[in-house]
């Protein structure tokens, strides 16, 4: 790669961060929940398959694998196929997706990217739970050797201890293999590479040869099939708008044609749009759906049992005289969509008595049949019934209700078209239809029918229905619509309207339908006259109206249309089918309560700036007024109303760009040689439907069915087991769900734990109860009237044991205690990662907020110990409650706990030791005993990251994701005194950008050194209600399934406290200390300390004691005297050492005892060697040096007889030649017996003056 590519790649790759993520953001929640659940299924497949970890190759390293890029585009949203366009246009080089490799684990994820890639995947992946990123920085992908190396070697060690790998395995054009043999990989170039050690340059095992490759192909194409948010988005929507507007196309084709007498013959004709998308669908799927019935249109008695049930073997019948209904049936493949609906028309002016009762009958049926439809819509949100129970319900309830009329057969049915029925989300197909219906002369005049396809979601805990919400696919495509000749049919209405009376209008409006208790909108003509009003359309038909009061209501959001309701006299509808309504109005009835009983209104829209509400202000309302019929109200319309208000809001701001920008678009299609031709149709396909029918864009489908998508989400979520919870309170107490937050809870009563995980589910604003009782302002000064610190690890609360205070008899007492406590005890929580100074931050808030709180300090030394503090807490704020309630105090202080998380604890660890206090004393779920008030997470950006990259401290992530932590305390120097980059190099604007890319949301808050001093930072700290804002409190119901199951990953920070009894050397503890960061080792960072602090002496003056606090990363090394030795005498070992440790190991016991003893030798470097016995040495330990020693020494000794020297070497008489002294072995065994004598002597000494061991 050039130094040019890479400036070009840097500076554009910030282009690619406008992802389908990106957009999804901007018109519906974040995808990181959901994220994490791809991520969960992707897991499941390791586990399924018994493997170690799935490994993921990018580009030239895996041959460009198609199989490994179509599973890091399921994980991450389709990114390299959305922003193809936006690579081509920003001119990106081919390798940014070279040098990426992913090993998905079971408990962490390791990635490798350059710098090019990573800016790509940091939004998709930094919420990740246990992300290890390796990252190539460009100064590094200059020296191609160097990054080669660096990446193999990260290879080499990711997969060292993996025996069972899974791959999905695909060619470079995507075919799949009949038999996968895992030698097939041994060809790619990082996989060739294993075979070969790079540090000792030479060969070793094939990669293969000790480790099992199973192909996962096939599990990764079905999980991309899978109904979720990215498929609604991409999938079904856009199938949903090509299908609605192929069934418009239908209906037009019906315009034109109805009044034909060869309709039977036109049937094939009329239905080809609907056939073209059902064929291509086969096409796009690849394979026939049986089950899916083909589109057709049939007429009058045509549409019976024989041919609805059996198609292939029915004979259409040539008769004309009968067509007064038809039913239309659409269908697509690829999805499973299907839709069916009954339509009735009228050909000639006036039918006669029998074609009336005839038309009459048919209506009445449909009208029930869409009554019915509506009720198991509402059955199906609002209860936990099975589906066969909610479908024989409703055909007992239908039965009852088509007593009047003879029939052959009730079908309710359905069918799941796509998914299973037993996943969270999945499609299903209910039909519903009333056969071979008799007139009075037991005739028989055609079937009924109606078919909608539901978009299923289940809200589920560990298989058990919480929840179920639907969303209609189908809905927009018109229930009901009557064709009749309208133009000529007006003069049959004049003998009802009393002569005389004006026209004061005549235009196009939109009326406000529910037919099936959805809201939908259809265009229709209004004549307003002086007391009637005329309805009338091609397909509605024609409807005189005479309401008995009209009421405008006028909003206040310009955005936003106003209304027109015509309320109608209940007698008008005692008749199941008025001559004077059409039927296409009866879905437009609102039924609403008020103090008379149940109104009967017509809801007309207003558009804002439109001909028509001029016309009505100046020509119509003056006179409705002056007759009494018009009212201004300032009520609030109904629920229907105001969905709708809020479709025409967004469909308004919608036509406004669509005809403004699309030709900017098409050109820009056209422009761009790379894009598919099929994006120019789609452009036409959304115009189409949006001017015909109402049908909203994808962008604006999505925002109307925000709350639906929202459940969706959380379905999938949930969707995943939860070893950890057995029932909904354990789960809302370890999410941090504030019950209050959405119902009024009393003591009396229990929590509907189901409403209120529901609730959380879709609530995305906030409607907590805040006080309005503020602790102070930023004008207050911070003064020190009354302040009280407990300190709940030293001092004891209740008895001197504290085994007795969490035992059976303090629960009983506790609990008993807490049904008088009227408030729950409200706890802060600080925490942070090693070096974050989050001890200074809970030491300045205790300093500084004093103002009538009463203290309560919790600091565990492990995760073990938290709920211990937690329960000890909860006592003694009991026991302070009781005694300010008894002593008369005008002014009472408030108890409030700070707790300080032990280690890489957070918010998750404490609300798991609140779930167990309230499982421990058996309360009631109604009992909230403790409140957690504002999580708050220290860092240091200095000690966020452990290299040169992008590799974060373990745990750090997890501690600032989405829900968990309201603020991120930065902790780290101001900046006038901070330096730019991190010890090792990293800038630390990058390092805050890695931390922001994790929770967006996440408020900053700075704290230079650990110091809260300024008064807005000490009032977000000491919010009793920011934890429960059902943002956050949603954000944490949906990623606990993914986290709760979470260990440390590698590797682990362990903290190790040794104590010993010996000073040290000062000089030599001081450059141990500073040696700390050069020996610092690359990954996997094992032995490296990072932390350092206790209490030492020194031998130059053992009687002065010193506090030690340093921290390798950010250069901070405080070494300070302390004046309290008062328990140095009464310790044994009165000096320790605590350290955070890197520990890499596989195995806990064999870990922690190697990482003691590696501490435990840095410790000993700080103090004099101490002299070991030395062994007695033999003849094989003697070097090379020794013997020349020897032979300096002995080479001019008296030579034996026949031995001459010549001064280079030994002759005898026999001419032997040698060039040691013949006696040498006599000479080395003098010279052992004395170094052995030496050894001795001063073994004897040590044994008589023993030197303690340091640790001894």
């Amino acid at each position: 790669m050039t130094n040019q590519k890479l400036q070009i790649t840097k500076s554009s790759i910030s282009q690619l961060l406008f992802s389908p993520l990106t957009r999804y953001r901007e018109y519906h929640a974040r995808k990181i929940f959901f994220s994490l659940t791809r991520l969960e299924v992707a897991k499941s497949i390791i586990r399924k398959n018994k493997c170690d970890n799935l490994l993921l190759i990018l580009g030239i390293d895996s041959r460009y694998n198609r199989g490994s890029i179509n599973a890091v585009s399921f994980l991450i949203f389709n990114a390299f196929e959305h922003n193809h366009d936006e690579i081509a246009k920003s001119k990106l080089e081919s390798d940014i997706f070279e040098d990426v490799f992913l090993c998905i684990g079971l408990n962490e994820i390791i990635i490798y990217c350059n710098f090019a890639s990573y800016s790509l995947l940091l939004p998709y992946i930094s919420h990740w739970p246990n992300l290890r990123i390796h990252f190539v920085s460009e100064k590094d992908m200059k020296q191609f050797e160097k990054h080669e190396e660096i990446k193999v070697n990260i290879f080499e060690c990711t997969m060292s201890s993996a025996k069972r790998i899974s791959i999905p395995y695909a060619d470079a054009h995507g075919n799949k293999v009949k038999e996968f043999n895992k030698l097939m990989i041994e060809d790619w170039p990082l996989i060739q590479s294993y075979a070969f050690d790079i540090e000792h340059q030479s060969s070793r095992e094939f990669f293969t040869l000790s480790r099992e490759v199973v192909d996962v192909e096939n599990e990764f194409h079905q999980l991309t099939k899978r109904i979720d948010p990215v498929f609604i988005e991409s999938v079904l929507v856009r199938t949903m708008l090509t299908f609605t507007s192929s069934f418009e196309v239908t209906l037009r084709s019906v315009d034109s044609t109805y009044q034909s007498n060869r309709l039977h013959e036109l049937a094939q004709k009329q239905t080809e749009a609907l056939v073209s998308m059902y064929n291509y669908s086969v096409r796009e799927n690849g394979d026939l759906k049986e089950r899916i019935h083909s589109p057709f249109i049939v007429y009058g008695i045509n549409t019976c049992k024989d041919y609805l049930k059996f198609t292939s073997l029915f004979t259409f019948s040539s008769s004309e005289d009968d067509v007064s209904h038809m039913i239309i049936h659409g269908s697509e493949q690829y999805v499973g969509i299907s839709c069916e609906r009954t339509y009735f028309l009228q050909k000639s002016l006036r039918l006669d008595t029998q074609g009336c009762l005839r038309m009459n009958t048919l209506v009445q049926v449909y009208l029930h049949l869409l009554n019915s439809v509506k009720m198991l819509v509402n059955q199906v949100k609002t209860t936990l019934m099975e589906f066969d129970e909610i479908v024989s319900v409703n055909k007992e309830e239908l039965k009852m209700k088509l007593n009047f009329v003879k029939y052959d057969e009730i079908e309710i049915d359905f069918q799941c078209v796509y998914g299973r029925p037993d996943e969270a989300i999945h499609l299903i197909a209910f039909i519903f239809r009333v056969y071979d219906i008799q007139d009075e002369n037991n005739v028989t005049i055609g079937s009924v029918g109606v078919k909608d396809t539901l978009l299923i979601s289940n809200l589920k805990l560990n298989n058990v229905l919480i929840n179920r919400s639907l969303i209609n696919v189908t809905e927009n495509i018109p229930y009901i619509c009557f064709w009749t000749p309208v133009v000529n049919d007006c003069t049959l209405f004049n003998e009802h309207i009393k002569e005389g009376e004006r026209c004061l209008f005549n235009e196009e409006m939109e009326m406000i339908t529910a037919p099936v208790g959805n809201v939908c909108l259809s265009f229709i003509n209004c004549i307003c006259l002086e007391n009637h009003v005329i309805l009338y359309g091609k397909r509605a038909g024609l409807t005189v109206l005479k309401p008995v009061k009209i009421k405008y209501f006028r909003s206040s959001d310009t955005s936003h249309p106003d209304f027109i309701e015509l309320q109608l006299d209940s007698s008008d509808f005692i008749q199941p089918v008025n001559a004077n309504i059409s039927p296409c109005i009866y879905p437009a009835i609102i039924k609403q309560a008020n103090e008379t009983g149940i109104q009967n209104s017509i809801w007309l829209v207003i558009k804002q700036r439109s001909k028509a509400k001029r016309l009505l202000i100046e020509c119509v309302f003056p006179v409705w007024r002056s007759k009494g019929l018009l009212e201004f109200s300032s009520d609030q319309p109904n629920q229907y109303v105001n969905k709708a208000s809020f479709v025409i809001a967004q469909d308004s701001a919608q036509d406004s760009n669509t005809l403004s920008s699309y030709d900017d678009k098409i050109l820009s299609v056209k422009a761009n040689s790379s894009s598919k031709n099929e994006s120019v149709d789609e452009m036409h396909n959304l115009l189409v439907s949006q001017i015909g029918m109402h049908q909203p864009s994808l962008r604006n489908w999505i925002r109307i069915f925000r709350d639906e998508l929202l459940h969706v989400e959380a379905s999938l979520c949930l969707s995943i087991q939860i070893p950890t919870v057995n029932k909904l309170s354990e789960l809302g107490f370890k999410c941090g769900i504030n019950p209050q937050s959405y119902m009024t809870t009393e003591k009396d009563k229990g929590i509907e734990w189901n409403r209120v995980i529901s609730e959380v589910a879709i609530r995305t604003h906030s409607v907590a109860y805040k006080s309005e009782e503020s602790l102070f302002t930023s004008e207050q000064e911070l003064s020190d009237i009354y302040y009280k610190t407990l300190n709940i690890d030293n001092t004891p609360i209740i008895g001197d044991n504290d085994d007795d205070d969490i035992g059976q008899s303090g629960c009983i007492k506790l609990a008993a205690s807490l049904e008088n406590i009227k408030q729950p005890f409200t706890i802060t929580v600080i925490c942070g990662p090693p070096g974050s100074r989050k001890e200074l931050v809970v030491k300045s808030i205790l300093n500084f907020v004093k103002d009538g709180i009463e203290w309560i300090k919790m600091k565990p030394n492990n995760t073990d110990e938290i709920f211990t503090s937690i329960f000890k807490a909860l006592l003694k704020y009991c026991h302070l409650q009781f005694s300010l309630n008894n002593n008369n105090i005008e002014i009472k202080p408030r108890c409030r706990g700070i707790l300080l998380c032990p280690g890489i604890t957070g918010s998750k660890e404490v609300l798991a030791a609140i779930a167990e206090v309230h499982q421990k004393l058996e309360l009631n779920d109604n009992i909230m005993p403790i409140k957690v008030g504002c999580v708050a997470t220290c860092i240091d950006l200095r000690m966020a990251v452990m290299d040169s990259g992008r590799m974060t401290f373990p745990g750090v992530l997890e501690l600032i994701a989405e829900g968990w932590t309201n603020y991120l305390l930065l902790t780290g120097p101001t900046k006038s005194n901070q330096v730019n980059v991190t010890r090792l190099g990293v800038p630390l604007s990058e390092v805050e950008e890695l931390l922001h890319s994790v929770n967006p949301r996440l408020g900053h808050l700075s704290t230079p050194d650990g110091k809260a001093e300024n008064s807005h930072v000490l009032e977000a700290l000491m919010d009793e209600n920011e934890f429960s804002n059902p943002v956050l409190q949603r954000a944490r119901l949906l990623s606990y399934p993914s986290l709760c199951t979470l260990t440390p990953c590698c590797p682990r920070l362990r903290d190790v406290t040794l104590r010993f009894s010996q000073p040290l050397h000062r000089t030599l503890f001081n450059n141990a200390v500073k040696g700390i960061f050069g020996n610092l080792k690359p990954w996997p960072f094992h032995g490296n300390i990072y932390t350092l602090n206790g209490q030492v002496a020194f031998v130059e003056d053992p009687s002065k004691v010193y506090k030690i606090d340093y921290v390798t990363l950010s250069g901070i090394n405080r070494l300070y005297q302390i004046t309290k030795q008062s328990e140095l005498n009464k310790n044994a070992k009165p000096y320790w050492l605590t350290c955070t440790i890197a520990d890499a190991s596989n195995t806990t016991q064999q870990s922690n005892d190697e990482i003691n003893n590696l501490f435990a030798d840095w410790i000993r470097e700080t103090v004099p060697k101490r002299e070991n016995p030395r062994e007695l040495i033999k003849h094989s330990d003697l070097t090379e040096e020794d013997l020349n020693k020897i032979h300096e020494k002995y080479h001019l000794h008296p030579l034996p007889k026949g031995w001459y020297y010549t001064g280079t070497y030994y002759v005898n008489m026999n001419g032997e030649k040698s060039f040691q002294h013949p006696c040498i072995n006599s000479f080395i065994d003098e010279y052992i017996e004395g170094e052995n004598n030496k050894i001795e002597a001063r073994n004897a000494r040590l044994r008589s003056h023993p030197v303690p061991d340091l640790f001894s």
